[in-house]
């Protein structure tokens, strides 16, 4: 039994550490060929790692006091990569659309961002302190 238990573990190790290697320039790539820009594909991809950094750190003090697994650091950057790209996405994608609906009425573009920032900014952090509750209730059962 131990003995198993400790191949499943090496084998699940391996496969976060692919997906870690795998998972940053990926992402650069597809959110390239769905942009077709550099900048306009590294910045979801920044703020979602930056995120992830600042998670890691975070971490890194807590396990200072409680015991972490080692799959923790893997787990944060997957998930942190994944919320952080939709999160950043679905802002980008309201900002287009007020900037779009600010051309047809003959708004500034400075106007389309303050709207995409008061409607879609507020979803994002609604949705992220839920986020943060499940994770932090499934830790707790």
């Amino acid at each position: 039994m131990a003995s198993s238990m400790h191949e499943l573990n090496n084998t699940i190790s391996k496969d976060f550490q692919n997906a870690e290697k795998l998972s940053v320039p990926v992402t650069f790539v597809i959110l390239l060929i769905a942009f077709g820009a550099f900048v306009a594909a590294g910045v979801p991809v920044l703020l979602a790692f930056s995120a992830v950094l600042g998670s890691v750190g975070l971490s890194a003090l807590a396990s200072h006091a409680f015991h972490a697994s080692d799959a923790t650091q893997s787990v944060i950057l997957l998930m942190g990569m994944a919320v952080g790209l939709d999160y950043s996405l679905f802002y980008l994608k309201r900002e287009r659309e007020e900037r779009a609906a600010g051309h047809e009425a003959g708004h500034e573009g400075h106007e389309g961002l303050f709207r995409a920032a008061a409607t879609s900014g507020q979803a994002v952090l609604i949705s992220g302190i839920t986020v943060l509750i499940a994770m932090v209730s499934a830790n707790c059962l």
